[in-house]
């Protein structure tokens, strides 16, 4: 079975839709694309529909949408994760691998934090999401993650009125709290992972006094994207 050819078109809505930007190319001398071709577009807040191609120019994407879902899961989730992480380092693929694999498990809001020991302070929120709406077109989610733009640690901690599982990664100790120690009710879940150096005494004195439970996974330290997916998986599934 020929796989779907997934499209992000921001405004989507019943008649024609236009797609212009950095999918053009890609449609065009990628995918070559034609007129007549169907393909599924979507809007990154839960909506989805199949559409033809009616038209295809330089700089353009002209489609003609009939009707409009609703992807259930995507538009109005039981469950929220926040993945709140220091920034991995820019000049590698890590950074493309946090967003995009931890799309594809379904974290709802990246949160890149600064601590003390951060080695990279700034991010591309262009970038991050440009990669966050490749992962949807790739994975078959319809609703865009929310990035947020770098904060503090203590600007973090005075947001979590909202979470009823609160956890960070940890390299030492007992791996708490284990599947069977986590709220099975939970709804609002954040998840704290830190820096290359770890987490400073007074950060974990921090977390510790919001609440923030220590999250072992396995016997080794973990690069920050690692940590951060690896978490979340485990948060998911249980």
């Amino acid at each position: 079975m020929a796989r779907k050819i997934r499209i992000y078109a921001r405004d989507l809505a019943c008649g024609s839709v236009d797609v212009v930007g950095p999918q053009v190319h890609h449609a065009r001398n990628v995918l070559r694309l034609k007129a007549g071709d169907p393909v599924e577009l979507f809007d990154g807040q839960g909506h989805y529909a199949t559409a033809g191609l009616t038209q295809v120019s330089r700089d353009r994407l002209t489609f003609l949408v009939i009707s409009v879902e609703t992807d259930a899961a995507d538009a109005g989730a039981a469950r929220t994760v926040v993945l709140a992480s220091a920034i991995p380092k820019s000049q590698s693929s890590a950074q493309e691998c946090l967003v995009s694999h931890g799309t594809e498990l379904g974290v709802d809001e990246f949160w890149p934090l600064i601590f003390e020991r951060s080695s990279v302070r700034r991010v591309g929120l262009d970038k991050w999401q440009r990669w966050s709406i490749e992962a949807c077109k790739q994975c078959g989610r319809n609703g865009l993650p929310k990035i947020v733009e770098p904060m503090a640690l203590d600007h973090a901690l005075q947001q979590l009125t909202r979470f009823d599982l609160k956890i960070h990664g940890s390299a030492e100790g007992a791996c708490l709290p284990d599947r069977t120690r986590m709220p099975p009710d939970w709804k609002q879940a954040i998840i704290f992972v830190g820096p290359e150096g770890g987490f400073t005494d007074d950060e974990l004195r921090l977390l510790s006094g919001h609440d923030v439970m220590p999250f072992r996974v396995g016997d080794h330290i973990l690069r920050i994207e690692t940590a951060g997916l690896a978490i979340t998986a485990a948060v998911i599934s249980n």
